[in-house]
This record gives structure tokens, C-alpha cells and sequence, in this order.
């Protein structure tokens, strides 16, 4: 969900063999840039990208076995609602792991004052309870990473497996 430019689509192949992969953005520039990167990819196996309106999943009931988002859940605007229908596109026993930046290292980053909704771990854990979704495992990780402007940033997030 929310693939980017799907520059982490090596990645992928490398680490999973049979792959297929269905890629949703609501960003028409991302959605173009991940089809152009991965062009060669897409012609030799299962993957796709699609457009959509970052609501309403055009999938069927239990199409996925996995589903992965990074850095997306600052932009759903109904959690509850988009939680819920991630539910409804999961297999039953299906994985569906979230990656997000924390919200103290969030508050640095001048673009995420706007449009953004900031969350800690334990926020997103209220959120899932109110869902068909249990958390089987959660990770808080740092690294040092890269900045646009070239600097160093210790970058605090965290990733979250939850069950169907």
C-alpha cells in the first residue's frame, strides 16, 4: 500500500522467490515513477501498480496472504475505516505489517507539519484494537540515515505485524 517509486521492489524479488506483487498508490507521480523503475519487472512476473483513491481497495474479499505499508498511515483519513478494509482484502491468518516514522521524529521534519497524522507506538496499538486485527509482534528500531539536504538523521521508527 502506498508503493512509492517501488525502489525497494529488488529488494523483494531477491528475498522472495514466486513473488507476486500488487502495488497501490494514490500518487499519480509515484504510481508513473514505480512503473517506469520497474519496468523490466513487471513484463517477467506478477506485478502490478495501480492508482486508487486511498480508500477503497479494488481488490475482492481475501485476495492477499501479506500486506505491507511504509510510511502511509500519517494519511489515512479514517484509520478505522482503512484498517478495516485492509481486513477485508487479507486472507484469513494473513500478515499485514505497518512501518511508520515515530511521531517525536516526525515533529523535526518541517514537511510533517501539514497533513500529516503523527503516531507513537502505543497509538497505533489503541487504533488496532478497535479492528479485526491482533498484534503478534512489534519492533522499535533507529538508524542513521541520509537526509534530502545531505545531512545525518537519527531516524526513530517503528514496525508492527499484526494478524488477521
Amino acid at each position: 500500500m502506498g508503493h512509492g517509486n517501488c525502489g525497494h521492489l529488488v529488494y523483494l524479488l531477491k528475498k522472495f522467490s514466486n513473488l507476486s506483487y500488487f502495488g497501490l498508490e494514490i500518487s499519480e507521480v509515484m504510481h508513473y515513477q514505480a512503473k517506469e523503475i520497474n519496468a523490466h519487472f513487471v513484463s517477467d512476473n506478477d506485478i502490478s501498480f495501480q492508482l486508487y483513491d486511498g480508500k477503497h481497495i479494488p481488490f475482492s474479499d481475501h485476495s492477499f496472504e501479506t500486506i505491507m505499508t511504509v510510511n502511509t498511515i500519517y494519511f489515512w483519513q479514517n484509520p478505522k475505516t482503512y484498517l478495516s478494509e485492509l481486513c477485508r482484502v487479507l486472507r484469513p491468518n494473513g500478515n499485514f505489517i505497518l512501518t511508520f516514522a515515530t511521531k517525536k521524529f516526525m515533529k523535526g521534519l518541517s514537511f510533517a507539519k501539514h497533513g500529516f497524522t503523527l503516531y507513537e507506538l502505543e497509538d497505533v496499538k489503541k487504533l488496532i484494537k478497535t479492528t479485526g486485527f491482533t498484534i503478534s509482534e512489534t519492533k522499535e528500531l533507529e538508524e542513521v540515515v541520509q537526509s534530502k539536504d545531505g545531512s545525518m538523521v537519527h531516524r526513530e521508527f517503528v514496525v508492527v505485524k499484526l494478524l488477521k
